[in-house]
């Protein structure tokens, strides 16, 4: 099977200190991975780059048959790579419109806003919280609602 991902370098260092050397990644469909390292390795640092969230001192990255490097991010991958931050902040509206938020952003239309997010409360299984105030879910009721609304942009069909 061919890698989804495959980062040939990754670097990232803050204050002239190197945080992050990642030397070589695969990343193939399907695959689990697990991220391990002390409290301020780079783990949230090396995903917040492959999503485009934060800028690398030095990357060369392809996934999905486009590149991305220190100086160029395509737009195209920003829509293709969901990052879900491990404390989600979610809107103090209902859950459904916490997770139709970016089909929202996106200009999607209102049948496809709505089809994708009974798919997506389905799937994550947080239909028994749609009246329940998000200041009021646990961390992993939060998880779930982040979870649902990155699966509702559909990235692997983007742009």
């Amino acid at each position: 099977m061919s890698a989804l991902v495959s980062i040939s370098h990754a670097r990232k260092a803050y204050a002239g200190k190197p945080l992050l050397d990642v030397g070589a990644l695969e990343l193939a469909p399907g695959d689990l991975i697990v991220l391990s390292g002390d409290n301020g390795s780079g783990k949230s640092t090396l995903l917040k780059i492959m999503a485009g969230l934060e800028p690398a001192d030095s990357l060369r990255m392809r996934c999905d048959g486009l590149e991305a490097g220190e100086s160029r991010y395509p737009r195209e991958l920003r829509r293709r790579i969901v990052y879900v931050h491990q404390h989600p902040y979610l809107f103090n509206t209902s859950i459904a419109d916490n997770i139709r938020y970016g089909l929202k952003l996106r200009r999607a239309p209102a049948d496809v806003r709505e089809r994708r997010l009974e798919e997506a409360i389905a799937w994550a299984g947080v239909s028994h919280l749609r009246t329940v105030p998000p200041a009021r879910l646990s961390g992993g009721e939060k998880q779930r609602v982040a979870l649902a609304r990155a699966r509702v942009l559909d990235p692997r069909a983007a742009p």
